[in-house]
């Protein structure tokens, strides 16, 4: 299909297909930034294993210096050993709860999309159709002219559908790297936490 032809079936698509366009940059865009976005976050995963094993032993490993909010979390969860476990509980979810909200960020502009996409595809079709059955009533005879006419509006509802599927596709997808994410989050969270508690008791019975 060439250009022309591409162009031609934007035309028959009607004025709906401007923003239909939009929202297709927009889809684009947002997966982009979340995913180099959670792509940051994802960079600890590599000393993850190290950082967990260590606090199993008993050990006090400090959490990698990488880059991300991910492991920014974790290490001020390591300067906070010092506190009291119910404070400490606190400040995680307070700091965890953040983050999964800046995370979370834009990801409802995909869902609007996956929802206004098709309407704005039926809203051109609906157009197309009234204006193709408008031929019919001033000039009748002309048969072609409106099923031809009919067939192009369909045009802006099969773009809507396609902007909707890649919306979707992209929000599940970026959805999942979420959950993985709150899950290594939980985790080491919790195994931190855990690990004071334990070093605090011991130093406690060792003072004793």
């Amino acid at each position: 299909m060439d250009l022309e032809r591409i162009w031609q079936l934007f035309q028959a698509g009607g004025v709906v297909m401007y923003p239909l366009i939009f929202c297709s940059i927009l889809v684009v865009a947002v997966t982009l930034e979340r995913h180099w976005s959670y792509k940051e976050a994802e960079s600890f995963r590599g000393g993850k294993t190290d950082f967990l094993s260590s606090l199993q032993e008993g050990r006090w490993l400090e959490p990698p210096a990488t880059a991300g909010a991910f492991s920014k979390l974790l290490q001020d969860a390591y300067s906070w050993r010092g506190l009291e476990a119910s404070v400490q509980l606190q400040m995680f979810e307070n700091a965890a709860a953040a983050i999964m909200g800046r995370f979370r960020e834009r990801l409802s502009y995909l869902e609007t999309i996956v929802t206004l996409a098709p309407l704005l595809g039926l809203l051109g079709t609906v157009v197309g159709m009234i204006q193709s059955f408008q031929v019919l009533a001033v000039k009748t005879g002309q048969m072609q002219a409106i099923t031809g006419g009919v067939g192009e509006a369909l045009v802006a509802t099969a773009t809507g559908l396609c902007v909707a599927v890649l919306a979707l596709l992209c929000h599940s997808w970026l959805c999942q790297r979420l959950e993985r994410l709150a899950g290594d989050m939980e985790e080491c969270g919790a195994a931190l936490l855990t690990g004071s508690n334990v070093a605090t008791g011991r130093r406690s019975r060792e003072t004793a």
